[in-house]
């Protein structure tokens, strides 16, 4: 009897533990599962409320579109399944897709307290110098206006060293000088907490493990205040859109962008050694019934 309740027990914490690292909410994704050509008017993926729209140095329609290139980038370490192929952009590109209503009726997720969590395939091309290529995910639709994300700053000519960190309102913020050279691919793993009286944004780089548990490569917080409306943040939150941004001499990819509300919906969270071990006992427990 005392054999048959501690085996149970087992079982139970078996599935106690994991289903705490499998507490999925996927709300955005987009692969650039598209024909190789312009990005604008395509409108794969899911979560959106709307098609991909360009705006840049020529405006809507312009001849500076992001567009689709062939293959995926490498898929990274813990990063979810690829597929499809990827966006690139040379010098001031804009390009922008609708994924939430603004305002006080916005997700809770984006309310004061939430938190949302992204991740990307992201890297800069040989083309971009002395510029920011900006992957917002709040960001103004179909404009250059403020954004809240990351951002690639390169800092003197072509083959120099990548600078990744945030982007917040219009300017850069806790860049951090990663040494990467240019055509070098990167998953990126980020977080925003929508606190009071301020947004913390905090961002890993190729997380080997749950990020929680990990050294962020970055964190920087908003000097702004959110607004029960959501006019705050230099109104991050007003603006519902993804976009991608090169300005003047930029060029960059992305690929595979998803946006949820845990960090094991934007990446693949490794099993912790504990359940690993108790998994295996429990099938060990099991052989050893079956041969009583």
């Amino acid at each position: 009897m005392s054999r048959k309740f501690g085996f149970g027990s087992l079982i139970v914490g078996v599935v106690v533990a994991s289903a705490s690292v499998s507490n999925a909410a996927l709300v955005v994704y987009e692969g650039f599962d598209y024909t190789a050509g312009t990005l604008p008017t395509n409108n794969g993926g899911t979560g959106f409320t709307g098609s991909w729209e360009a705006f840049g140095a020529t405006g809507v329609g312009g001849s500076v579109d992001w567009t689709v290139a062939a293959g995926s980038m490498v898929q990274g370490t813990n990063q979810l399944p690829i597929a499809g192929n990827k966006a690139s952009a040379g010098n001031n590109s804009g390009a922008s897709r609708k994924w939430f209503t603004p305002g006080a009726g916005r997700p809770s997720y984006l309310q004061t307290g939430g938190e949302i969590w992204f991740s990307a395939n992201a890297k800069t091309l040989n083309t971009h110098q002395n510029s920011d290529s900006v992957l917002a995910i709040t960001h103004q639709n179909n404009g250059a206006g403020n954004a809240l994300g990351l951002v690639m700053k390169r800092v003197g000519t072509s083959n120099v060293n990548t600078g990744i960190g945030l982007r917040i309102g219009g300017s850069s913020a806790a860049v951090v000088d990663t040494l990467l050279p240019s055509e070098t691919e990167v998953f990126v793993v980020g977080r925003v907490q929508f606190g009071t009286p301020s947004a913390t944004l905090t961002v890993w780089l190729n997380p080997a493990a749950d990020p929680l548990t990990l050294t962020p490569l970055t964190s920087a917080t908003t000097s702004g205040t959110l607004g029960g409306d959501g006019t705050n943040y230099s109104q991050f939150l007003t603006q519902g859109a993804l976009g991608m941004r090169t300005f003047s001499n930029g060029a960059a990819a992305f690929d595979e962008i998803r946006i949820g509300e845990f960090a094991s919906d934007v990446m693949v969270i490794p099993e912790p050694a504990s359940l690993g071990i108790v998994g295996g006992i429990g099938a060990m427990l099991m052989r050893r019934r079956r041969n009583v």
